[in-house]
């Protein structure tokens, strides 16, 4: 693994865990396609030297990840699940599914980085791409089917977000829209708001590309940015938007058990983990408290083992159970951590590849918008908060300066109040520090000290346009 960085875990690294990373460097290195066989379970075995135990651990953790998933019976073995992106999307999205980030957030997050894209395409696409745009338009306007549509318009985001050039960028939007397929069944309302939405969003999807054909980036990026009034003003969405995801997905997953799709199109491993999740939380969330050995919980929640199987892995990715074994184990309570996804998400982009100033577009455009967001709503509190960190960078040493930095922009996000902005940052940071980070030049650090303390200014005296100024220059400056 020359060169990787794994995710960290906590404590000694168990063989098992050593393992599961090898096979996923192995399955993400070799760029096999989703479906393919990447090896027997005897073949694992001998190639990575371990025993059936230890190996039958590993996969178990490699499923966690997302990257391959073990087929049992005849044409069975090791089977590659996912390429990179699609494993890094996964991550993302899964946190957000059990996360109790707002409906809105999520909304906001995805126009924040949509506005980019849609900048970034009138700068850089090409002629294949503007014509591809006008095609996919007039797909969407002569789609009468709702769901149908709705993948179409999916799809032009996904291809705006490609034509910008920034690989990373489009994988970030995916994971933030994936959802609302799964959200589809309490999201939409009647047929004649169906009708009416389908309209409203060809009249929006014509105007936008027409816009990035123009050139015009500036404009491009407005028009979608547009689209966040459009979205919270719909009346159908309104009495959701300040729910939970995780809520959210739960109660979309019910409604189609009792449509006539039946349960299979409930996700029924994601819908357990959900009910687990909803479960402990209404005992306050007892940390260390042991829910059970394995086989009460599938009685308890009616699954199938296979099922309650599937929903304990993806808890124990967030960290929100753990697995105890022995006379004495069980599912037990955990303390949800992002940490993990976020370092997971981070590792999976490794094989993007994804440049360093492409990442920096994307982390740039979410710290300005939670500048600005922060010099708008800031409270009290939060003066309060930032007034503390100008007094630490002003008395850092050189040397402390960019662990003060990096806790004012951590900092800065979090009091913005858009959590998935701040995952999506969390991840593009795990990724630069896996590579070193971004130290400050020799002879620079006073430049850097002025910098963040204007910026701090600006967000104390609440001036919007004056912090995403800072902001701009700060990355140009420094990163």
């Amino acid at each position: 693994m020359t060169g990787i960085s794994a995710p960290a875990t906590e404590g000694k690294r168990r063989l098992s865990q050593l393992t599961a990373d090898r096979i996923v460097h192995d399955i993400l290195s070799s760029h096999l396609k989703p479906d393919t066989l990447f090896g027997l379970e005897r073949e694992l075995i001998q190639r990575y030297d371990v025993s059936r135990a230890t190996l039958r651990e590993a996969i178990r953790q490699v499923e966690r990840h997302g990257a391959a998933h073990m087929r049992r019976g005849g044409g069975g073995g090791l089977m590659v699940a996912d390429t990179a992106e699609g494993a890094a999307v996964r991550t993302l999205t899964t946190y957000l599914e059990f996360s109790d980030i707002t409906l809105a957030e999520q909304f906001d997050a995805r126009i924040a980085l949509e506005g980019l894209a849609a900048r970034l395409a009138a700068e850089r696409a090409t002629e294949e791409a503007v014509a591809d745009f006008r095609a996919r338009v007039q797909r969407i306007k002569n789609e009468t089917d709702f769901r149908r549509a709705a993948n179409l318009h999916f799809d032009l985001r996904v291809a705006i977000a490609n034509a910008a050039g920034n690989p990373a960028l489009a994988l970030f939007i995916t994971a933030l829209y994936r959802l609302a397929t799964d959200l589809r069944p309490i999201l939409t309302g009647s047929i004649d708001d169906e009708a009416a939405y389908l309209s409203d969003q060809y009249d929006h999807k014509h105007t936008l590309v027409e816009g990035i054909i123009s050139g015009d980036a500036g404009a491009a990026q407005e028009i979608m940015r547009a689209e966040r009034a459009y979205l919270h003003g719909r009346p159908v969405l309104a009495p959701y938007l300040g729910s939970a995801i995780c809520d959210l997905v739960l109660e979309a997953g019910e409604r189609l058990i009792v449509s006539d799709r039946g349960p299979a199109d409930a996700k029924l491993g994601i819908m357990t983990a959900l009910k687990l999740r909803r479960d402990i939380a209404a005992m306050g969330w007892p940390v260390g408290r042991n829910l059970g050995p394995e086989r009460d919980l599938y009685a308890k929640y009616r699954v199938s083992r296979s099922v309650m199987r599937e929903a304990i892995m993806l808890l124990e990715l967030h960290r929100i159970v753990a697995v105890r074994r022995g006379k004495l184990g069980g599912i037990e309570v955990g303390r949800p951590d992002a940490s993990y996804s976020l370092e997971t998400a981070a590792y999976f982009l490794r094989y993007v590849r994804p440049s360093e100033n492409r990442l920096r577009e994307i982390g740039q455009e979410l710290a300005v918008d939670a500048a600005q967001n922060l010099a708008r709503h800031a409270t009290k509190s939060d003066i309060a908060a930032l007034q503390e960190h100008a007094r630490s960078i002003a008395d850092a040493r050189d040397v402390e300066l960019n662990a003060a930095f990096a806790r004012l922009k951590h900092d800065i996000l979090a009091l913005a109040g858009n959590r998935a902005e701040s995952l999506v940052a969390g991840v593009i940071t795990a990724y630069l520090e896996q590579l070193g980070g971004t130290p400050i030049a020799p002879g620079s650090h006073a430049r850097a000290r002025q910098l963040y303390l204007g910026l701090i200014d600006a967000l104390v005296k609440g001036d919007a346009p004056l912090a995403a100024r800072r902001v701009r220059w700060i990355w140009a400056a420094i990163g």
